[in-house]
């Protein structure tokens, strides 16, 4: 799971994935809800960053080839007082 994130924060991950022969075959990463968690491509290979974007539960997903690869739970919370 993506750690919580509160409303506005941003969380910048490094994703690769690698085939069975350690080759990089990385792809898009997508947000089942972009209005709660938006994910953003970076300028560098393979960094992107997570933004939350209202309270509420969401997927991450990581793709390869169209397939995906991973899913993540994504939870964006409220601002701490």
């Amino acid at each position: 799971m993506l750690r919580r994130r509160p409303v506005g924060a941003v969380l910048k991950a490094h994703i690769v994935s690698l085939n069975s022969d350690d080759e990089n075959v990385s792809g898009p990463v997508r947000s089942d809800d972009p209005s709660i968690m938006e994910v953003s491509a970076l300028t560098t290979s393979d960094d992107w960053a997570f933004i939350g974007r209202r309270v509420g539960r969401t997927r991450v997903v990581v793709l390869v080839d169209g397939s995906a690869v991973m899913v993540l739970d994504a939870l964006v919370t409220e601002q701490a007082p």
